[in-house]
C-alpha cells in the first residue's frame, strides 16, 4: 500500500517505479499524476482508494489496461475514464477505483503521443 497525500501541492510519479497492490490517494486542492506506462506492475489488479476534495487525479495507463470506476461516489465532481471497463484478459492490468470525489476530478487515460513527445 502506498499513500499519496497532497494539500495545495502537486505529486507526480512517472518513469520506472514499483506499483503496490493498493494505492491510497488523499487529495485536497492539489494535483496527483500517476503514470503507469513505465511502472513495474506485478499484479493483475490494482486497487485505487480515493478521497478527493477539490483536486485533480490523473492516471496514465499503458495500452490494454482496463478500469472500473463504478464504485466512485461523486458530489459535484467528475470522473472520466478513456479506457474500457471490462477486464481484457490475462497479462493486462485492471484498475478498480473506489472512494469519494467531492468537487475534484479523476481522469484515467492512455499516454498521449505526438511524433516523439509523450505526455
Amino acid at each position: 500500500m502506498i499513500a499519496g497525500r497532497a494539500r495545495s501541492a502537486a505529486i507526480r510519479r512517472v518513469g520506472r517505479w514499483d506499483v503496490p497492490r493498493r494505492l491510497v490517494v488523499d487529495l485536497g486542492s492539489g494535483s496527483v499524476k500517476l503514470d503507469l506506462t513505465e511502472a513495474v506492475v506485478t499484479y493483475p489488479q490494482l486497487r485505487l482508494d480515493l478521497s478527493v476534495r477539490s483536486g485533480m487525479l490523473t492516471v496514465v495507463v499503458p495500452e490494454g489496461t482496463t478500469a472500473d470506476v463504478d464504485d466512485v461516489e461523486l458530489r459535484s465532481g467528475t470522473v472520466r475514464s478513456r479506457v474500457p471497463a471490462l477486464p481484457a484478459g490475462a497479462g493486462h492490468l485492471h484498475i478498480v477505483a473506489s472512494g469519494k470525489i467531492r468537487s475534484g476530478s479523476l481522469r484515467i487515460r492512455h499516454q498521449r503521443r505526438f511524433w516523439r513527445w509523450r505526455w
